[in-house]
């Protein structure tokens, strides 16, 4: 009877002994949450094992983010013609283009595309032929289009995230888009002489810097 405890207390305490070993295992693996190989048995982090998802896309290899006329995801290429393929005809191809950004070009074509006193400009040459442009880097941050008889600003103005000044004084725009005011909050925004309502002299839009006088008519 002795014998049999004494082997049982034996199996036992080897069973114990083998059961903290493997516990105080080393098991190396990626512990970060966001990595597409993030492991849950793994108790030690290795960095080098983490795989992540490339810009734009999820682990599965889907684009996340908005895929632009061209196809490209992330991208803000523009097929102007419509034709279902983007090439020397359209303005700009993917992200960048003769060192442009194609969210700012996009800005540019669309304040061409909605205001028919633009119709006959290139979007290359609106800085040229119809305002002011200063670039840094492919990025707008100076942006004029003044006295152009302008009646609308585009919905993608909010893209020009680099902009610093911006002149759409004495043109004849009575609404603005609810993403106007998404622009850098470090930028100087000058829009007197507009035919823009009370409306937009509260709180929402104190991004404006010059607001006053308006000819409107309420």
């Amino acid at each position: 009877m002795t014998k049999t405890l004494n082997i049982i207390l034996l199996l036992t305490l080897i069973f114990l002994g083998c059961e903290n070993l493997f516990n105080d295992d080393t098991i190396y693996g990626c512990l970060e949450e966001t990595a597409c190989n993030y492991s849950q048995i793994a108790n030690t982090n290795d960095p080098d094992l983490c795989q992540f998802p490339q810009e734009n896309y999820d682990c599965a290899g889907d684009c996340i983010v908005n895929i632009d006329q061209c196809g490209e995801c992330g991208g803000f290429g523009l097929d102007v013609d419509q034709d279902g393929l983007c090439d020397d005809i359209d303005p700009c191809i993917g992200l960048t283009q003769d060192g442009y950004v194609c969210s700012d070009i996009q800005v540019l074509y669309d304040f061409i595309n909605i205001n028919s006193v633009l119709d006959s400009i290139n979007v290359y040459d609106i800085g040229i032929d119809y305002g002011i442009t200063d670039w840094n880097d492919g990025k707008l941050t100076y942006l004029s289009l003044a006295n152009l008889n302008l009646s609308n600003v585009p919905t993608s103005i909010y893209l020009l995230d680099s902009l610093e000044i911006l002149f759409l004084n004495d043109n004849n725009i009575s609404i603005l888009p609810d993403t106007f005011c998404n622009l850098p909050a470090s930028c100087e925004i000058f829009i007197q002489n507009n035919n823009l309502c009370s409306e937009y002299q509260t709180d929402e839009w104190n991004c404006i810097n010059q607001f006053s006088p308006q000819d409107c008519q309420d």
